[in-house]
Formats: C-alpha cells, structure tokens, sequence
C-alpha cells in the first residue's frame, strides 16, 4: 500500500507540513499540479532560518526579509504558522530598544535574559500582527524540550525525534502576551 492510499483510506483531506521560510516550496509546487492527488498539501511558516536577498543589519531590516518570506510562503498557499518556543513570554519594549539589543548581537556581544525575552516577544508581536493582516492561524508550539540526545544530534542533526515534553510554561505570561494583541487589535486565529 502506498503513503497516497493510506492517506486517502484515511480520509485526510489537507495535510499542513512544517516548512522553513529558506524553503524554496518546489514539491508543494509540484504536489499542487499533480491532478492525480486530491489531498491539499499545503506549507505550515516556521520562522527558524532565513532567505530573502535583504541585508539584515537591524531588527526593521530582518522584519522586511520576514515579509517578503511571507508573501512567498502565501503565494504557495500557506495560511498557518508554527512557532517551536519553549514558551510563551511576555517581555514588552520600545522600538529603540529591540533595535539596540538586535546591534548588540548581531556585533557579537552577549544579551542577557531580559534582553532575550524582550527580542522575543517584539519578534512574536511583530509575527502575530502580520498573520493577522494575512489571515492566518498563528501555532504557538510551545512546552518542548529539543534535541535530548546528543550522539543522534550529532549524527542526525535537530528536530530528527529527540523532543520530550517540558513542563515550564508560564500562563501569566502568554495570557499578557495575547492580551497585547487584543489591545493593538491584532489578534491573529491562535492554537
């Protein structure tokens, strides 16, 4: 029995995968003309790595190489994201001051936590708005411990089935984050 035949035995009817915005789409592409397979196959937007032919010398920098990931990603059918987070935080801060913790890193300079946190919650701010501009269902996969054995790592590489689940998730936090959402009125669709 082929992998078609299970999955139409099974009824499925949309099948999202977990794609990297470096991801050139071409077997969604090709998926896609395929007439002989009638299950959508569409791309799922995890923003790990990056492509996009910007220069990215500052936060405002890397958020233009996400759009135009974004708008590729869209123009391949995509609709939903999947943020792998360890948690969901909820670190507030002004423009001026992402930008000076995205320079101290990016020269090489360690950030402490607060500084991490902050970054992070202005990048899922940042990504939350725009999924709400797009329509899309922003996946907050949070509560994951990656990558917990280091020989197949190192053989393998991450994410290759070496996750566990972690049990640090802050409710406070990710309540005030998706609260800032409804107060800027940019809540996206969340699961």
């Amino acid at each position: 029995m082929s992998v078609r035949n299970i999955i139409k035995q099974s009824n499925v009817t949309l099948i999202c995968t977990t794609d990297d915005p470096v991801d050139d789409l071409k077997w969604h592409q090709m998926i896609a003309k395929d007439d002989s397979f009638d299950v959508q196959v569409l791309p799922a937007w995890r923003p790990d790595k990056e492509v996009s032919e910007v220069k990215i010398d500052s936060f405002k920098a890397l958020k233009e190489a996400l759009v135009k990931r974004l708008d590729y990603f869209q123009a391949n059918g995509c609709k939903v994201s999947d943020h792998g987070i360890e948690y969901v935080m909820y670190a507030p801060a002004d423009d001026a001051e992402v930008e000076r913790i995205f320079a101290k890193r990016l020269a090489g300079e360690a950030v402490t936590k607060e500084e991490e946190l902050k970054f992070k919650t202005a990048y899922l701010q940042f990504m939350a708005e725009e999924y709400y501009n797009r329509d899309w269902v922003m996946q907050l996969h949070y509560g994951c411990k990656r990558d917990n054995n280091t020989p197949r790592y190192k053989q393998l590489g991450p994410d290759t089935g070496y996750d566990c689940i972690n049990n640090y998730a802050p409710s406070s936090e990710t309540a005030d984050f998706l609260n800032s959402l409804n107060v800027a009125d940019k809540m996206p669709k969340v699961i």
